[in-house]
């Protein structure tokens, strides 16, 4: 274990066990629920590290098999609070479920992409007009990242009445490159970083939408967050505190990673990772709501305004 990690951990635990046990017994209850990966390491962080205890919190970490599932979960009081990306939960405001984000997330910065379009070096694609009649993995159609290909690719020459977007997992964009049935994916890592000797970049589409934004924001009901403001604005301060120390120690916080999600750690040492928020701005917002209203993903204007609640 890394020296500078295994010296948190000790004073982490040293704290802990002089607190009282009628005070260890008072920490307040959250369920949190998430479909974990890198872009939502700061709460498994949070957790290995202390610091949701040390904020007077009992963080139940519930993960999900996908994302509508943890705003299902909000929803129904199942859960208290979870991660979703900005369109997920302009949709759900805007169809009249009382929901707030409270804290940023992961964010995009132009800096340190993760994801990337791409196709074969060997192959003959090198622009976004060898695209035309052609077809390009995604992740998920009616997306951050589908509205983000069709914009890059619109701003770089293509005809996108011609390209096809075909939705497929991360893990089976580069056998489908290989075998010809795609000519370009939306690739991420840690996919990316493992097939980069064979891949020609063909432009990080996310820039079309700005050059920073939240990937995914933490969420609750606003009753919860009406009823529950010292607990939230005590989870989102640790959370904060999660996304500075994972910024500042990828070494050390690729362990954590590598036992959470069972990634290689030699391979996640290689791989670009997510930057992490430590404040709510509505500015990180706005420009997924305008994209997503442009191309319908969303039914009506949005302002980012009307999506937060402040803690």
């Amino acid at each position: 274990m890394n020296v500078t990690r295994r010296a948190a951990m000790v004073a982490v635990g040293a704290a802990l066990a002089v607190q009282p046990r009628a005070a260890r017994a008072q920490l307040t209850p959250v369920r949190l629920g998430l479909t974990r990966s890198d872009a939502q390491l700061a709460v498994q962080v949070a957790v290995e590290m202390g610091m949701f205890r040390d904020a007077g919190l009992d963080v139940d970490v519930q993960t999900l098999g996908n994302s509508g599932l943890v705003m299902s979960g909000v929803i129904s009081g199942a859960l208290d609070t979870g991660i979703a990306d900005d369109i997920q939960l302009g949709n759900a405001v805007l169809r009249g479920i009382p929901l707030a984000g409270f804290a940023g997330g992961a964010i995009f910065s132009v800096d340190a992409p993760t994801l990337e379009l791409v196709s074969l070096k060997s192959g003959t694609v090198r622009t976004a007009k060898d695209l035309n009649g052609q077809t390009v993995a995604v992740v998920t159609l009616q997306s951050q990242s589908s509205v983000a290909t069709t914009e890059w690719l619109r701003t770089h020459g293509a005809d996108t009445s011609l390209v096809k977007l075909y939705e497929m997992p991360l893990a089976q964009m580069m056998p489908a490159l290989e075998r010809g049935l795609i000519a370009a994916a939306f690739l991420g890592e840690p996919y990316l970083s493992a097939a980069r000797d064979e891949l020609f970049t063909l432009g990080v589409p996310f820039e079309a939408i700005a050059k920073a934004f939240y990937i995914n924001s933490y969420f609750a009901q606003r009753s919860w967050l009406t009823s529950n403001r010292d607990t939230a604005h005590r989870l989102a301060a640790a959370l904060y505190a999660a996304g500075r120390w994972t910024n500042a120690h990828h070494p050390e916080s690729a362990e954590i990673e590598a036992r959470w999600t069972k990634i290689d750690l030699d391979r996640l040492s290689a791989m670009a990772r997510n930057v992490f928020s430590t404040t709510l701005e509505a500015r990180y917002y706005q420009p997924v709501l305008d994209i997503a209203t442009r191309y319908h993903l969303l039914p009506s204007p949005l302002a980012a305004s009307a999506l937060i609640a402040a803690v």
